[in-house]
């Protein structure tokens, strides 16, 4: 990150996230699925500091590209998994604060949904649904930086 004024930094994240999901519903005969996700992320940021002091609460947001990229496991009678990956524009807001050299933010990453088809027991065609989007907590600290005196 780059500090344009001590209120303002800009700056790039590149980041890396794994969801693990499963679902089930039944037709008749129960049957489930798994899937396993991934997100990573180039994102262009900006955080707006409210505060000079050593608590400085802020807001940010960004708005870059997401890989999704995921692997769908089901137990439809036939055993079928499929493998998926895309690159979708997404954005991220977030909010938190750092004290001394230590931050702690809460960010929700806003991504395309994705979709998966396959098919059940007896053949017929299943579409499923899943959303990208994914909420993130952040703790932690940095090295160097910090105000001149």
């Amino acid at each position: 990150k780059y500090a344009v004024m001590d209120e303002l930094q800009i700056g790039l994240r590149i980041e890396a996230a794994v969801m693990v999901r499963g679902y089930s519903f039944s037709t008749g005969v129960t049957q489930s699925s798994g899937t396993v996700s991934a997100a990573g992320s180039y994102t262009a940021t900006g955080d707006y500091y409210f505060s000079n002091d050593v608590f400085r609460p802020f807001v940010g947001a960004g708005v870059g590209i997401f890989s999704v990229a995921s692997a769908d496991f089901s137990d439809f009678g036939n055993n079928s998994s499929s493998i998926a990956s895309s690159n979708k524009p997404g954005g991220m807001i977030r909010a938190g604060f750092e004290a001394n050299h230590f931050r702690l933010a809460i960010e929700y990453n806003l991504i395309g949904n994705s979709s998966i088809s396959t098919t059940d027991g007896g053949g017929n065609p299943i579409t499923a649904t899943s959303k990208n989007s994914y909420l993130g907590i952040k703790l932690g600290f940095f090295i160097g930086g910090g105000r001149l005196n």
